[in-house]
């Protein structure tokens, strides 16, 4: 009962950041929401939307931890493209959800933000398509996700205002030189960011130590979701 409480709050929570910027919610999937955006209806501007929704639910999610002495943490994974939208299921129910591989790769997304220690994770797709003082992207890597073979770059966003620049800046840095090849001189960038709190370099500090430097080839490829 407790668990269902607590789950029910946060979805509770979290569904009107999403409806708010215009976008669909498709299921619940356990503790999960699955939305997108610019169907049934057409909408202007709808990666904004998308990303400012997900920026919401971060500031969402700290005010629901402090009323409900809560610690939850989530993730969430964004990729733009086009897929197939409509009613899907069998004679007796249906579901209007959209199908295709943007979908899949926006599901690896959100599972790989833990890998990186990160609240929001886009595509290189989405990046490109959002202009605003308000939004920062950190080019945080370049990579293979399960079941690709094409290479993406992907993102860390937040609010400007929650982003220190100079992180950015010392971090897209570092990994200019770590994809290169250049580890050690990476490494005591990453090092220097990692000291400071900065969890996505901490995380490559520890990977670094497991690169097999005779084989690199500038991407880090995932074999799991």
């Amino acid at each position: 009962e407790e668990l269902t409480g607590l789950l029910n709050g946060y979805l509770s929570a979290m569904s009107p950041q999403i409806l708010e910027e215009k976008g669909t919610i498709d299921k619940f999937i356990g503790d999960a929401i699955m939305a997108f955006w610019n169907a049934p209806l057409v909408i202007s501007n709808h990666t904004l939307h998308a990303v400012r929704s997900a920026l919401r639910m971060e500031d969402a999610l700290e005010v629901f931890n402090k009323k409900n002495h809560a610690d939850l943490a989530i993730g969430i994974g964004l990729h733009t493209g086009e897929v197939v939208v409509g009613n899907v299921g069998s004679q007796d129910r249906v579901n209007y959800t959209v199908l295709g591989d943007v979908v899949n790769t926006g599901s690896r997304l959100e599972g790989l933000t833990k890998k990186y220690g990160v609240f929001v994770l886009v595509s290189e797709d989405v990046q490109k398509r959002v202009q605003d003082a308000h939004i920062t992207f950190r080019k945080l890597d370049v990579i293979t996700v399960k079941g690709k073979s094409e290479p993406t770059t992907i993102y860390e966003v937040r609010r400007t205002s929650k982003f220190g620049q100079h992180v950015v800046v010392d971090y897209e840095k570092a990994l200019e030189l770590y994809v290169k090849g250049d580890f050690d001189k990476a490494l005591v960038i990453f090092k220097k960011l990692a000291d400071a709190g900065d969890l996505p370099s901490l995380k490559m500090v520890e990977r670094i130590a497991t690169i097999d430097r005779t084989t690199w080839d500038g991407v880090w490829h995932f074999d799991e979701k």
